[in-house]
C-alpha cells in the first residue's frame, strides 16, 4: 500500500487558502476574540455567534500529551461518523493512515499555537474512488485556552461538505490532501481582513473543578448537557 502523505504549507495569513465563506466567517469569529492574544480561551466562545457553525463544530481537549478528545460535536459531524463522537479522540474523525500525523500536527499547533486548516477528502485514495464520488471539505482547528490559561482546548470547525454524504455509507472519515498552518503572534490576525478587534471579558478563576467553570461559561447556554469527563 503506497503512504499517503499530505502537502504542508506555513501561510502567514489563511486568505489564499480557505476557501469555504461558512468556515471562514467561523474563523473570523474567533480571530476577533483572540484580540491582542495569541489564543482566545475557550469560555469566551458565544452560542450566538456560533450558531450558524454549530452543527459543523466540536470542541477538542487535550488531557494530557497524546489523549486529544472530543468533549463537544455537532450534529452533521455524528451524521458523517455514523454515531456520537462524545468522548471519542480526534484520529476517529479521520483515516488510520491519518491519525497518528492528524494527532500530532494537532497537538503541536497547541502546544507552538498556530491555527490549522486541513483539505480533506473521504474516502482515502487507497480505496479507488472514482475522484467524482469523492466527499470534499475543508476543516479548521483552531486552540484556545482552558479556564487557567493553559493551551488544552481547540475548536474543530468543518466547512460545507462537497458530495453526497449517504448516511448508509457511513463512517465517513476524512483523509488530508493539504495542511495550512499560520503560526499565531499576539496581534497579528490569520485574515488580512479581520472583525474589528474586541476586547475580551475578564475570565474568572475557577473556583471549583474546571468543568463546573466551564459549565457556567457562553458556550454552556447552547443546547448541550454536562456530562462527566465533558461537555457535550
Amino acid at each position: 500500500m503506497t503512504r499517503h502523505v499530505p502537502e504542508i504549507r506555513t501561510p502567514r495569513r489563511l486568505d489564499g487558502v480557505l476557501h469555504d465563506p461558512g468556515l471562514r466567517a467561523a474563523v473570523a469569529y474567533w480571530d476577533s476574540l483572540r484580540g491582542a492574544r495569541a489564543l482566545p480561551a475557550r469560555m469566551e466562545l458565544d452560542p450566538a455567534a456560533l450558531r450558524p457553525h454549530l452543527q459543523d463544530a466540536a470542541i477538542l481537549e487535550l488531557s494530557r500529551p497524546g489523549s486529544l478528545r472530543i468533549r463537544l460535536g455537532g450534529g452533521r459531524i455524528n451524521a458523517l461518523l455514523g454515531m456520537d463522537v462524545r468522548g471519542l479522540p480526534l484520529r476517529a474523525l479521520f483515516d488510520l493512515s491519518e491519525r497518528a500525523r492528524v494527532s500530532a500536527e494537532v497537538e503541536a499547533a497547541m502546544g507552538a499555537p498556530a491555527a490549522l486548516l486541513f483539505d480533506v477528502i473521504s474516502p482515502a485514495s487507497r480505496f479507488g474512488r472514482p475522484e467524482a464520488d469523492l466527499l470534499r471539505a475543508q476543516v479548521a482547528i483552531l486552540p484556545m485556552t482552558d479556564a487557567d490559561l493553559a493551551p488544552t482546548r481547540a475548536l474543530y470547525v468543518m466547512g460545507s461538505v462537497e458530495g453526497d454524504a449517504r448516511p448508509a455509507d457511513a463512517p465517513h472519515r476524512w483523509c488530508t490532501t493539504h495542511i495550512h498552518k499560520t503560526p499565531l503572534r499576539p496581534g497579528e490576525a490569520v485574515l488580512s481582513d479581520p472583525p474589528a478587534l474586541r476586547r475580551p471579558k475578564p475570565i474568572p478563576k475557577p473556583a471549583g473543578d474546571e468543568t463546573a467553570t466551564e459549565a457556567r461559561g457562553p458556550l454552556a447556554r447552547a443546547r448541550f448537557r454536562v456530562i462527566a469527563g465533558g461537555l457535550t
